[in-house]
């Protein structure tokens, strides 16, 4: 069940692209994966190394990978599949909430064209317009 990261490989996969996509691919974040480095002793690029080759700049070069008399092992737990595949809106399950989509009746209702507001808005903007209380920039302060 739990696996161990092979330390030969996670120097190469660390140099070949960023970190946060190698994390990726482990399913760890970025930082869980840095210590891992640190812990067993693979160096990894510095920051902005990436910035650099995408701008055509020579980046940091790629220090060789010491040999240790003692290499610690450290376990992780299997990549899981972080978001489930999104379901195929094809389904028949979905026909009835495709046929209420396209149908409109979610559709919320047009705007009154005669542009009086709802008579609560009215209520709501005379009580808030009689109120005596506003500071030197004319907002209404509480009571």
């Amino acid at each position: 069940m739990w696996q161990t990261y092979d330390r030969e490989e996670l120097y190469r996969e660390v140099w070949e692209k960023p970190l946060l996509k190698v994390a990726e691919e482990y399913g760890v974040s970025a930082v869980a994966l840095g210590k891992t480095c640190r812990k067993l002793s693979v160096p990894v690029p510095g920051r902005g190394h990436w910035a650099k080759l995408a701008h055509g700049k020579e980046g940091a070069k790629k220090p060789p990978l010491l040999k240790l008399d003692k290499i610690p092992v450290i376990y992780r737990s299997p990549v899981v599949q972080k978001k489930p595949p999104a379901p195929d809106q094809n389904d028949p399950e979905f026909a009835p909430i495709n046929q209420l989509l396209s149908s409109g009746a979610l559709n919320p209702p047009p705007v009154d064209a005669s542009g009086r507001p709802h008579p609560l808005i009215r209520h709501t903007a005379s009580l808030l317009r009689s109120r005596s209380r506003k500071d030197e920039n004319g907002i209404l302060l509480p009571r």
